[in-house]
């Protein structure tokens, strides 16, 4: 409780009558003779706050309108909770303004190279060797012109090892990477290395990701220097190509693209640019949507499942962070009050012990001026002069640790809001789906088998997709 030295401010904390604000909330008053009343805000009504403040039904602190939960007692803001009284999670969802690309191709063609380019830096290990470095899918993520890109680098579909079910997991993982579906696939071929592999390698996928993927395939040449060395274009090599080359292009609308991954910075730009440029036109051809089959429908719906799991794991850890700094916060505030109220009372003791000495050395005051020894005067006086200036030197040490106790009380506070604005913001962006997408790229058993197991609930024509994909497998291999 304040003394009559004292006003609390209606965040609860006790300052000084001398302040005009509290030394905790800053929050400014008006004193007249009986109480303490808080400044006039350009409301009358309490309820009508100011659009920038809320206030908590609990303590009716004034808080900004930025944070989620009350800066003096951590109770939940009204409108971020949810009907069952759980804190509502607000994050990130990585499908707003992202750009997502695949890339297909048989060993040694370039992808890793062109997804580098793309990027801007070297995420995917390249090289010259014909053996092939990506026996995994991978993926990089680049903020480019303001949206998010992301590039999956999968392995050649015919690799040496590349069994059935190296195969099944490495698409289930191309697809859940990329879920809820890529705005572009490009087929990475050399220049003038264009097989009967590359045709193959699209006709598996087909398989799996379904006939209409062909809308969205863009042919990337690697290799350009070869053709500014020799000084042709990329179509002056489409009019040269084989029938075969011809006729696929032909079967996608003609979209092709040639790169040079060993040029600098400044050219690797530009061609990224460009090739951009061109998916942005391939998703407008096709009414501005992403690429969607039933695989990559069923795919996400696992995913959004396991989001809504990382949820509720967010939502009780942040639960549990935010009690425990609202318990650390108050421990400490109720130790500082008891401090401060012992001061307090140390305080009011030593004033009344110094009222008490002060009236005897009036009283003794009173009585000396009727003695006649001036030696007994001075030596009375000094006495009582000494005891009084001990008493102030008290005095001050207990307002000093009494200041030190405030400054404590301050300081814990803003510790405890700025930790509790920690998690705040930590929430705003946290992105559970990138979580789930790295459980997925790692290559998580339980998500992986209910991919698989969504696929074969989802009827005949996506099992049968596969087992058809199977059947291509096996013929390569020379099974048959």
């Amino acid at each position: 409780m304040a003394t009559s030295a004292e006003w609390t401010c209606t965040c609860g904390f006790s300052n000084s009558a001398v302040l005009i604000e509290c030394e905790m909330c800053g929050r400014s008053v008006t004193q007249d003779t009986t109480h303490v009343v808080e400044e006039p805000r350009p409301s009358s009504c309490r309820f009508q706050l100011d659009t920038s403040e809320w206030q908590c039904p609990k303590c009716t602190y004034l808080n900004s309108i930025d944070t989620s939960s009350c800066e003096v007692c951590f109770t939940m803001r009204e409108d971020d909770v949810e009907e069952d009284g759980e804190a509502a999670i607000n994050h990130i969802d990585s499908t707003d303004n992202e750009l997502r690309i695949i890339m297909i191709g048989r060993t040694g063609a370039g992808k890793s190279a062109t997804g580098n380019t793309i990027l801007g830096s070297k995420i995917f290990k390249s090289d010259v060797s014909s053996s092939s470095l990506t026996k995994k899918c991978q993926r990089g993520r680049v903020n480019r012109r303001g949206r998010m890109v992301q590039v999956v680098d999968t392995p050649g579909m015919f690799d040496t090892g590349m069994n059935n079910e190296s195969v099944t997991k490495e698409i289930l993982k191309c697809v859940g990477i990329s879920a809820p579906g890529p705005h572009a696939i490009l087929l990475v071929v050399g220049v003038g290395r264009f097989t009967e592999e590359e045709r193959e390698t699209v006709r598996l996928l087909q398989k799996a990701f379904g006939d209409n993927m062909t809308k969205y395939l863009i042919v990337v040449f690697t290799r350009k220097d070869d053709l500014d060395h020799g000084k042709k274009s990329a179509d002056d090599m489409v009019r040269e190509a084989p029938k075969s080359l011809r006729k696929f292009l032909s079967d996608c609308d003609n979209r092709y693209f040639a790169i040079n991954n060993n040029a600098d910075k400044d050219s690797k730009d530009k061609q990224t640019d460009e090739l951009l440029e061109m998916i942005d036109e391939v998703v407008k051809k096709n009414d501005g949507d992403f690429y969607k089959s039933p695989i990559f429908n069923e795919a996400d719906k696992i995913i959004r499942e396991r989001i809504v799991e990382k949820e509720n794991e967010q939502r009780n850890e942040m639960a549990r962070i935010r009690r425990q700094l609202s318990e650390e916060y108050h421990e400490h505030d109720r130790r500082a009050r008891a401090r401060e109220a012992s001061l307090q009372d140390q305080l009011r003791e030593l004033d009344e012990e110094q009222e008490r000495e002060n009236t005897k050395l009036h009283k003794l005051q009173e009585r000396l001026e009727d003695l006649e020894d001036s030696a007994d005067e001075d030596n009375m006086d000094y006495e009582q002069n000494q005891r009084i200036r001990e008493l102030k030197e008290r005095i001050l040490d207990v307002k000093e640790k009494l200041c030190q106790v405030k400054r404590d009380r301050s300081v814990a506070y803003k510790t405890a809001v700025s930790r509790q604005q920690e998690v705040t913001q930590y929430s705003q962006h946290w992105n559970p789906r990138e979580e789930v997408r790295d459980e997925i790229e790692r290559g998580d058993t339980n998500l992986l088998k209910k991919f698989w197991n969504s696929i074969r609930r989802a009827g005949a024509d996506l099992w049968g997709r596969f087992k058809s994909l199977f059947e291509i497998l096996k013929e390569k291999a020379g099974f048959h």
